[in-house]
């Protein structure tokens, strides 16, 4: 691609799907990598030795990459055992995973799959073709980033799909990224460039206040995008989206409906209890009058 003459439009297509390339080609590097590490010394130069461990920490497991020679002779079984760092928990359900891989790389020098790819890719083909297609890649999204960049920027609409939430104009917005996980975003290509409006029209009055501090407030924060809707778009692009959206105003349509009809049902069946009612007051009366 030509860079200097495509559409931000295009452009941003090209970034959107090399973002979604990264993640899986990072996923591919970081399990070939670990199976050249795991469970074995693996020397490199001076000796320096790599074993992969799998800990706990909060709600799911962490991948740590050690240096055993940077670990005081620490054995694998022995780290694998390791329930206490500095007095800290570090194997149990409650622990803040931040927290927890924060003490595992400071007292023990823990590197990320990247960097131990890097050291052993001369002696592992598998890994090296894997931390090259990982480069280029990466070459492609510097090269969108920096057109973006050369053209002072455009506006850009973010959608979050890791759970519901509101269009963002970045990925760094400071209301995002507060659980454990980080949020994830899908970059909404066909509105690059476009005016806030136009994906006002699209997505309704979502538009995040901190990201579009000078939109109307009658277009920022009302409703919030679910990740099934965002997911939809990623997936399937705006008419995949609208479709959802369609389905979905159809089925509040239809339980509104029922609703009514339940409500209409409930008041004939009032109706008709108080006609009973009345009928059987009127015959009580009747037979007391010709009592007397």
């Amino acid at each position: 691609m030509n860079y200097s003459e495509a559409t931000p439009r295009q452009i941003d297509t090209t970034l959107a799907k090399a973002h979604f390339d990264r993640s899986r080609a990072q996923e591919v590097l970081r399990i070939k990598t670990a199976h050249a590490c795991d469970n074995i010394d693996y020397r490199i130069e001076e000796g320096a030795r790599f074993v992969t461990s799998s800990l706990k920490f909060g709600k799911s497991y962490q991948t740590v990459w050690v240096d055993l020679d940077a670990c005081e002779s620490v054995t694998f079984d022995e780290f694998n055992r390791i329930e206490m760092i500095d007095g800290v928990k570090v194997n149990r359900h409650d622990r803040d995973s931040r927290e927890a891989v924060s003490e595992i790389v400071r007292k023990y020098h823990t590197r990320n799959f990247t960097e131990v790819a890097q050291l052993i890719a001369d002696d592992k083909p598998e890994v090296a073709d894997a931390l090259q297609t990982l480069v280029d890649i990466e070459t492609v999204i510097e090269a969108c980033q920096d057109e973006f960049m050369i053209r002072g920027g455009w506006n850009r609409f973010f959608l979050v799909t890791s759970s519901q939430g509101h269009i963002h104009s970045s990925m760094g917005c400071s209301s995002c990224n507060k659980g454990l996980n980080a949020t994830t975003f899908a970059l909404v290509c066909d509105l690059s460039d476009a005016e806030v409006n136009e994906a006002v029209d699209i997505f309704g009055a979502a538009l995040c206040s901190v990201c579009f501090p000078d939109a109307p407030v009658e277009f920022t924060d009302e409703v919030k995008i679910t990740q099934a809707q965002a997911t939809a778009y990623f997936e399937g692009g705006i008419d995949a989206y609208r479709e959802m959206i369609a389905k979905a105003e159809a089925r509040k349509a239809k339980s509104e409906q029922r609703k009514v009809e339940a409500a209409e049902r409930k008041a004939r069946i009032a109706e008709q209890d108080a006609i009973r009612e009345a009928k059987f007051l009127e015959e009580i009366k009747r037979q007391n009058e010709g009592v007397i």
